[in-house]
């Protein structure tokens, strides 16, 4: 059988440095004669004089008090403070009102130049069949052919060799339209871009292709007049400073 043996004075072990207390370990036996017990009233009255040492350097409460009231006086607002503060806000909100109706009234000019632009864009001429279309006049002016009919052959004979798969290319037709004005009028590569609603630089790459399309297609109608026809029909200046020619 076993017995417990309570071997604490106080009921429980004492702390690791809590040397005044009675059951701190050098204090008791652990097996040695001889050794001196510590005393209760001994330790009662060190625990008294750690309390009284800790109540001497505290701050009293009427002071933390004190303290804390003079610091919570700093943070209080005065009654003009408070004021411009409404005021201020008053202002906030009457700027936000006044951008608010300014974004309504970008919102309806933005409104209004989109349906002019819309309107301005249906007034445009575009140049399509629909416009060359059994017109002569307007195709001697515009291409230099003579009438609808040979625009339309020509048309119809370079067509499978342009390019008319990217979506940024014009149709076939608009595409001879165009290199047509160009060699006629001498028109800009800026000036067609407007009139054909693409970049200059599509006008330069549509035109290059089709040059190189109606050469190769149309270099056998070419006809070469005989010198001696050249030479009747060569303007002065070349016939004063060029005999020869």
């Amino acid at each position: 059988a076993f017995m417990v043996v309570n071997i604490y004075d106080t009921g429980k072990p004492s702390q690791l440095f809590d040397e005044n207390n009675i059951d701190w370990a050098p204090s008791i036996n652990l097996g040695h004669e001889g050794v001196p017990r510590g005393s209760t009233d001994r330790y009662d009255r060190a625990v008294q004089r750690e309390k009284h040492k800790r109540r001497r350097t505290e701050p009293e409460p009427k002071e933390i008090c004190e303290a804390t009231t003079a610091t919570g006086t700093q943070t209080e607002l005065s009654i003009n403070e408070v004021e411009n503060l409404v005021h201020s806000e008053a202002l906030h909100t009457k700027e936000m009102e006044e951008l608010r109706q300014k974004c309504a009234q970008l919102e309806l000019d933005n409104t209004r130049l989109r349906a002019e632009k819309e309107k301005l864009s249906e007034k445009i001429t575009e140049l399509n069949e629909e416009f060359f279309k059994d017109d002569n006049e307007k195709v001697r002016f515009y291409t230099g052919l003579t009438n609808w009919n040979l625009l339309l052959i020509v048309i119809q004979f370079v067509q499978p060799f342009l390019n008319t798969c990217n979506r940024s290319t014009l149709p076939a037709f608009q595409q001879v339209i165009m290199t047509l004005m160009r060699l006629r009028l001498g028109l800009s590569g800026q000036d067609l871009g407007y009139r054909f609603g693409i970049h200059r630089s599509t006008v330069s790459r549509i035109f290059t292709t089709v040059i190189d399309v109606l050469f190769n297609r149309l270099k056998h109608l070419i006809v070469w007049p005989e010198r001696d026809v050249l030479r009747r029909t060569l303007p002065m200046d070349f016939r004063k400073h060029c005999p020869e020619c």
